[in-house]
């Protein structure tokens, strides 16, 4: 009897540490995934301030005016093309963005995996607008500049 309650024991034991290797994992796995999550929130944060930044610049102060100097369309046409080039650099950040989102959804019960999934789309349809909002203003400006006469300093829009 004495050496059935020790193999019980010992059994218990064994179990009992399992459960405790499989919690500690568990936590390890919780850890990092809290650390990824964070991380994509900061990701996120940044790229959604500097698109906001960004669309700031390419607002067009000049809706309202009928004509408008060639120089000054050729200077926002130069800004629209660097300010494009910086949306196109910045895509390695959107990339680990994407990286970043595909970790963490695998780690999110539904619930967070649906609020994650609307941020996520929230951030890749609002740079997927800045590139089409920068590239077809560069499209209108370099077709303005070329219907410009040469013996004017004006263009009409």
């Amino acid at each position: 009897m004495n050496s059935i309650g020790l193999c019980f024991s010992v059994e218990f034991v064994r179990k009992l540490n399992h459960l405790e290797e499989n919690l500690l994992e568990r936590n390890r796995q919780l850890t990092l995934a809290i650390e990824q999550r964070r991380e994509f929130e900061q990701i996120q944060t940044k790229l959604l301030e500097w698109m906001k930044t960004i669309e700031e610049q390419i607002k067009d102060p000049f809706t309202n005016e009928l004509q408008q100097p060639v120089n000054i369309l050729k200077e926002r046409l130069n800004t629209f093309k660097s300010l494009l080039q910086t949306v196109k650099d910045r895509s390695k950040e959107f990339e680990e963005l994407t990286r970043m989102y595909q970790l963490v959804g695998l780690t999110l019960n539904e619930a967070d995996r649906l609020s994650l999934d609307e941020k996520y789309s929230l951030s890749k349809d609002k740079y997927n607008r800045l590139l089409d909002n920068l590239t077809q203003r560069i499209a209108l400006l370099d077709e303005a500049i070329r219907k410009f006469p040469k013996e004017s300093t004006f263009v009409d829009l």
